[in-house]
């Protein structure tokens, strides 16, 4: 278990080496975030576009870093638009109304969200929602990946 758990934190310092520099995560994620992703425990939960058709401006990138034996988790997005309303991350309850997790707003830029309290058995039900709209209801946005 303690070699998947390893080779799993190197799979994921490798994308992350891939993408910026150690500065950079450090800079974006601060201490806080570090000592989280660098954790034995800490699994990575990439997220992915709800439906074929959601078009963005910018390339969207959304992890969510989980501890769950602590239920402490991380949420690191960079290319949501920007908006004046936040954004949500939910538990899907495949109903009109998700329970809601963490509200954040968004800059366009890179954004760490600390978030508390995820059981790991709704990992794969997560998702991200959109602020509402004036024309209709709030929709998903992203859904995690496979789990």
């Amino acid at each position: 278990f303690f070699v998947w758990v390893a080779q799993e934190n190197q799979r994921i310092a490798a994308r992350w080496e891939n993408a910026e520099t150690l500065a950079e995560l450090q800079q974006n994620l601060g201490p806080r975030g570090m000592d989280l992703i660098s954790r034995v425990t800490t699994t990575q939960v990439e997220f992915a576009p709800a439906a074929a058709d959601i078009e963005l401006d910018e390339p969207l990138v959304a992890r969510l870093f989980l501890d769950p034996e602590t239920g402490e988790a991380l949420l690191v997005c960079k290319g949501l638009p920007i908006s004046d309303r936040n954004y949500r991350l939910v538990i899907d309850t495949g109903s009109d109304t998700n329970q809601s997790i963490q509200e954040f707003p968004s800059d366009g830029e890179y954004i760490t969200v600390v978030v508390n309290g995820i059981e790991a058995d709704n990992v794969d039900r997560i998702a991200i929602v959109g602020p509402t709209s004036e024309q209709g209801p709030e929709g998903v946005l992203l859904r995690v990946k496979d789990v």
